[in-house]
């Protein structure tokens, strides 16, 4: 029984090589961990994917046709607070519960400066 030889099935697009992107690639993905926001969430939008797709980084997780999943992160949560808040778009966050605090402080605040317009009123 002999060997025969049969041309190989090329099954779609493969892997082009290229060079790394530094010698040291261990020090090179620590970098990019040490520069990663520390405070992150994911959110849900009252956006379509497709809405939010347009104004917002390809960080998108699809819900359903009103609603989408958003990964974000911040260097505090406050900032994310007041980010996330800049949307323009209703939002719904469940966790972490420090995010969760720094929106309920947030809509408190923005409330009292709508409620106070106009008052003397001074607040701490």
């Amino acid at each position: 029984m002999g060997l025969s030889i049969r041309a190989r099935l090329i099954t779609g697009l493969h892997f082009t090589q290229r060079e790394p992107p530094a010698r040291d690639l261990a020090a090179y993905v620590a970098r990019g961990v040490w520069h990663a926001p520390p405070c992150r969430a994911r959110i849900k939008l009252f956006a379509s994917a497709e809405v939010a797709a347009e104004r917002w980084p390809p960080a998108i997780g699809l819900i359903d046709e009103r609603s989408c999943f958003f990964e974000v992160g911040a260097a505090s949560f406050e900032g994310l607070a007041a980010h996330i808040a800049s949307f323009g778009v209703d939002f719904e966050v469940d966790q972490p519960p420090e995010l969760v605090d720094h929106v309920r402080r947030l809509s408190s605040r923005l409330s009292r400066a709508a409620g106070t317009l106009g008052s003397n009123r001074t607040h701490a």
